[in-house]
C-alpha cells in the first residue's frame, strides 16, 4: 500500500478523519514506519501547541495577580488619604480661579467666563478652518470603507449559517429598505464656493469650503460649514452656518443661526439672529426685525434690533435702538449715547458699578440692575437633604437591580495600596474612552447615513454608547459602595441576601462624603474613577468558560 499524503495525517491526528480513512491510515501504520514517525511528530506538535495556548491563557491571570481587599483599617487610612488629597485639589482650583490677574494677563485664567468663551470658539474654528473643506470627503470615504467591510463580514458568516451574522446582515439590510430618500438639495464644495449675483439656488444649500460668498439669491435655507461666510445676496430661509468669520450685509429672510469666532451684521434679517460667538457685532446700518441673542464673549448692538435683545455675555456695548426690552446677563453693560431701548432694561450683574449708562442713551421703561445674591448653604436648605435621600434610595434599588442582573460583580473589591491607584488609573481610561469612541463613530456612522439617507437610524449607534456610558457612571458607585459596606461588615458577597444591607452602607458613606463642602466635587469625581476600575478590572480578570 503507498503512502499517504502528509495532509491526511494531519487529519488524522486532529481526529478529524472519517471513520473509513481512519481504519485505512492505522492498517498503513501498522506497516510503515517512517509513516509512524511522521505521525508521531505530528502528535508532538499538538501537545506543544496546546501548552504554549495554555500558558498564554493564564499569564494574564498571574501577571495581574491576588487583589488584596481593602480592610476597615485601611478604610480609614485610605480616605484619610482620599480626603486630604481631594482638599488640597479643592484648595487649588479655588485659588486659581478667585486669582487677581493684571489686565494684561487675564488670558492666562482658565477660569475666566471671557476666556473660556474665546478659548471654546477658537479651538473650535480652528478645526473647522483646518479641516471642513476635506472633512466631507474623509467622512464619506471611511463611512463606505466601514459599510463594505460590514457587508463583508456579514457575508462571511452567512455563508457559515451562523445566525447572529444572519441577523446582523437582516438588519443593515432593513436600514437600508428603510431608509428616507435623501431631501432635494444642492450641495457644493471646495476651497471657494460663490454663488453669482445672476445666480439664484431654488433649493437649500449645503456647502462645505473655505470660503462661501452668496451674491445672489438662495431661495431655501443655506447651511454652510467654512472658514469665512459672506452674504452679500438674499437668502430666503435660514442661514445656519459654521464658521471662523460671518458676515451679513445683504438680507436673510429668516433667522440666523450662527456658531462663529465672530459675526458681523451690517444688511436685514427679517426674523432673528442667534449668535454663539466669541465676538457679535451689529453695525449701524443692521436691520433685525426680530429678537437678538447672543451668547457671546464680546457683544456691540450699533443697529435696530425690532423687538428683545438677550445678552448672555462677558460685555455688551449698546448704542442702537433697541425695540423693546434689554435683558442681560453679563460681567459690563454699557449703555452708550445715542442708544435708545423703548422697553425695560434688566441687567444681572455682580457689581452695580458694571452698568454704565450714559447721559445720552434712554430707557422708556424702568431700568432693574439685579445684583447676584449671595447663595445662602445649601445646608440649611431642608431641600438639600430630602434630594440626597431621595437619590440614595433610588441608586439603592437601582443597585440591587443591576447586581441580581450581574451577580458576578457581589464579589468585587476595593484594592488597596497602590492596587488603589492603578484602579484608578484604569477607571480614567474607562471614563475618557467610550465618549470619544463614539464621537468618532458617529461620524462615521453620520457618513454611512449620507451614503444611505438613513441618518436617523445611522445615529442609533453612537447615543446607545453615550446611554450606556451614563449607566455605567451611575453603576460605578453602586460598586464603590457596595465594595466599603463589605469591608466594613464582612459580608460574603457571594449570598444575595447578605448584599443589600453593605450596599445600603457603603451608599450612605458614598453619600455623605460627596455631600462634604469643598471637597464633596473631588471626591465624587474619584468615586467615579475607582468604581469604574473596580468594574473593568473585574470583568476582565474574571475566569472565562473555555
Amino acid at each position: 500500500m503507498s503512502c499517504f499524503p502528509e495532509f491526511t495525517y494531519s487529519v488524522f491526528v486532529d481526529g478529524e478523519a472519517t471513520a473509513e480513512e481512519a481504519r485505512q491510515v492505522e492498517a498503513h501504520l501498522d506497516v510503515c514506519p517512517a509513516c509512524r514517525s511522521l505521525v508521531e511528530s505530528l502528535r508532538a506538535e499538538n501537545r506543544l501547541l496546546g501548552d504554549v495556548l495554555q500558558d498564554v491563557e493564564e499569564a494574564p491571570a498571574a501577571a495581574a495577580g491576588p487583589v488584596t481587599p481593602i480592610g476597615p483599617r485601611d478604610v480609614l487610612w485610605t480616605g484619610l488619604a482620599v480626603l486630604g488629597t481631594a482638599a488640597a485639589l479643592q484648595a487649588a482650583l479655588d485659588w486659581l480661579s478667585g486669582a487677581q490677574l493684571p489686565s494684561a494677563l487675564s488670558w492666562l485664567n482658565p477660569f475666566s467666563v471671557t476666556v473660556q468663551w474665546n478659548l471654546f470658539f477658537t479651538s473650535l474654528f480652528y478645526f473647522i478652518q483646518e479641516g471642513a473643506a476635506m472633512l466631507l470627503s474623509n467622512v464619506v470615504t471611511v463611512s463606505a470603507m466601514v459599510f463594505t467591510l460590514l457587508f463583508g463580514l456579514g457575508g462571511l458568516y452567512l455563508l457559515r449559517r451562523r445566525l447572529s451574522a444572519v441577523t446582523v446582515l437582516a438588519a443593515l439590510t432593513l436600514a437600508l429598505g428603510l431608509a428616507l430618500p435623501a431631501s432635494a438639495l444642492e450641495t457644493r464644495k471646495g476651497g471657494n464656493v460663490t454663488v453669482a449675483g445672476d445666480e439664484t439656488i431654488d433649493d437649500t444649500l449645503l456647502v462645505h469650503a473655505d470660503t462661501l460668498r452668496i451674491d445672489g439669491t438662495v431661495t431655501g435655507n443655506v447651511i454652510a460649514f467654512g472658514h469665512r461666510i459672506e452674504v452679500n445676496g438674499t437668502v430666503g430661509g435660514d442661514l445656519i452656518c459654521f464658521a471662523g468669520t460671518t458676515l451679513v450685509t445683504g438680507t436673510v429672510q429668516g433667522n440666523i443661526f450662527a456658531f462663529a469666532e465672530s459675526v458681523e451684521v451690517r444688511g436685514r434679517v427679517e426674523r432673528s439672529l442667534h449668535a454663539f460667538a466669541s465676538m457679535t457685532r451689529l453695525e449701524p446700518s443692521a436691520d433685525i426685525r426680530g429678537d437678538m441673542v447672543a451668547f457671546t464673549s464680546h457683544a456691540t448692538a450699533e443697529g435696530t434690533v425690532g423687538r428683545d435683545l438677550y445678552a448672555f455675555a462677558g460685555l455688551v456695548d449698546v448704542r442702537g435702538d433697541i425695540g423693546r426690552n434689554v435683558v442681560a446677563r453679563v460681567g459690563r453693560l454699557n449703555l452708550l449715547a445715542p442708544a435708545k431701548v423703548s422697553g425695560n432694561l434688566t441687567a444681572r450683574v455682580k457689581k452695580e458699578k458694571n452698568v454704565q449708562i450714559d447721559p445720552g442713551a434712554t430707557v422708556a421703561g424702568k431700568t432693574d440692575i439685579r445684583l447676584a445674591p449671595a447663595e445662602a448653604s445649601q445646608y440649611l436648605r431642608p431641600r438639600f437633604y430630602l434630594e440626597k435621600v431621595l437619590g440614595l434610595a433610588v441608586i439603592f434599588l437601582l443597585g440591587l437591580f443591576l447586581l441580581w442582573l450581574f451577580p458576578a460583580f457581589r464579589s468585587a473589591r476595593v484594592p488597596g495600596g497602590v492596587e488603589l491607584v492603578k484602579t484608578a488609573g484604569v477607571g480614567f481610561l474607562a471614563l475618557v474612552a467610550p465618549p470619544v469612541a463614539a464621537l468618532l463613530l458617529f461620524i462615521i456612522m453620520i457618513g454611512i447615513g449620507v451614503l444611505t439617507g438613513a441618518v436617523l437610524i445611522a445615529t442609533l449607534i453612537p447615543l446607545l454608547i453615550t446611554v450606556l456610558w451614563l449607566l455605567t457612571l451611575y453603576f460605578s458607585k453602586v460598586l464603590v459602595g457596595l465594595a466599603i459596606g463589605q469591608a466594613i461588615a464582612k459580608a460574603p458577597a457571594e449570598q444575595a441576601a447578605r448584599v443589600a444591607m453593605p450596599l445600603l452602607v457603603g451608599l450612605v458613606i458614598i453619600y455623605i462624603l460627596i455631600s462634604l463642602p469643598i471637597v464633596g466635587h473631588v471626591l465624587n469625581f474619584l468615586v467615579w474613577l475607582v468604581g469604574l476600575g473596580i468594574g473593568v478590572l473585574h470583568a476582565w480578570r474574571r475566569p472565562q468558560p473555555a
